[in-house]
């Protein structure tokens, strides 16, 4: 559809996050905010800085007026409600991360083995509430209070899901064994939790989060789904690629899954 140029750099953005007109990128070595309300002619925001600062950013995800963004030493909060000057906020210092997601009143940060959360009712100063030891994190979602995560290593593959009611204290409601890899979680909901495979996806029953079932399995002619996003309630957008390396093909799958509570 549209297209932006930008000679400052904008090709090394490695992470994006939308919301509203807006799209926010994590630039490596700085973070840039791009006006996206009309999809054709995106373009920075006009005055101030142009959406643009001096701030490393290797992640980035944003709810209401703030942004979070991750580096490879810490975790900084940036004021987004000017979107042509975006402002620092807090900077918390924290270990290796890689991953961030961000849900109405929290923060969950991971790395390979640790889970760390946030409490953000206070949004531009982030407080760590609890850090919690996890066995070889390959990928994790959170819906509502409910956490999937999946572990990949020598000893353990398997799917664990936690009630995060008290984050000080995740309750472990059950674990099952990993029968696909690799894998990654593409979406979760209360009741279902879909996940990404090599052949395609497995759908998960977790209805009764104690008691998790496979539903059903869906073969897709691909080598990989890199990611996907649930955009309207409906349907999954998969992104992912046949082949490899100068011969992958690169493709979007869309499916209908049904409205997910």
């Amino acid at each position: 559809m549209g297209s932006l140029t930008d000679p400052a750099g904008i090709e090394s953005f490695v992470d994006i996050a939308v919301a509203g007109d807006y799209a926010y990128l994590a630039c490596r070595d700085h973070f840039r905010v791009v006006d996206i309300s009309d999809p054709v002619q995106p373009h920075y925001p006009e005055g101030g800085n142009q959406g643009y600062l001096a701030e490393t950013a290797d992640l980035v995800a944003v709810i209401g007026n703030v942004a979070y963004v991750l580096d490879s030493l810490s975790l900084k909060s940036i004021d987004i409600s000017a979107a042509a000057s975006p402002a620092i906020g807090t900077t918390i210092p924290l270990s290796e991360t890689s991953g961030i997601l961000v849900s109405s009143d929290s923060i969950y940060l991971w790395s390979d083995t640790r889970m760390t959360i946030l409490d953000i009712s206070a949004p531009l100063s982030p407080i760590i509430l609890a850090t919690h030891d996890l066995v070889q994190i390959v990928d994790l979602k959170i819906a509502d209070r409910l956490l999937l995560v999946i572990s990949d290593s020598i000893h353990v593959d398997e799917f664990r899901l936690f009630d995060l009611t008290d984050p000080l204290s995740p309750a472990g409601t059950a674990s099952f064994n990993n029968r696909f890899k690799p894998s990654t979680v593409l979406a979760l909901s209360k009741t279902q939790a879909f996940i990404g495979v090599q052949y395609g996806m497995e759908i998960l029953n977790i209805s009764d989060p104690y008691h998790p079932q496979h539903a059903r399995e869906i073969y897709l002619d691909i080598d990989s789904i890199s990611s996907a996003r649930n955009l309207t309630g409906n349907y999954l957008y998969l992104f992912g690629h046949r082949g490899w390396d100068e011969d992958a093909q690169y493709f979007l799958t869309i499916l209908f899954a049904g409205r997910l509570p």
